[in-house]
């Protein structure tokens, strides 16, 4: 499995550890364009930071380094980087390459 679907299945699982808590109706589909901010999203702020844990703890047993995406990003890419699944993905994608590059 590649970097990029080994991210794309860790993202899928930590948005089932996110669906764990959540009630059927207001779970979050796992569709690149689901949007995670803004006013259609499927998320609330709260919801947010529990799927970046979720994406953080899995990063590290998967890829066996610790990762703070909000470190990873200057505070001009947040917006972008989290406004829908696809755009978590390929931002999470840059950040273990870049790490790798280190």
């Amino acid at each position: 499995m590649d970097t990029k679907e080994r991210v794309r299945d860790l993202l899928g699982r930590a948005i089932d550890r996110a669906n764990e808590v959540r009630p059927p109706e207001s779970r979050i589909p796992q569709d690149a364009s689901t949007p995670l901010t803004g006013p259609e999203a499927a998320l609330d702020s709260l919801g947010l930071v529990n799927l970046v844990v979720a994406v953080e703890t899995l990063a590290e047993e998967e890829f066996g380094a610790p990762l703070s995406l909000f470190e990873e990003m200057g505070n001009e890419r947040a917006a972008t980087s989290f406004r829908t699944v696809g755009a978590l993905a390929a931002f999470l994608e840059q950040a273990l390459a870049s790490r790798a590059s280190r």
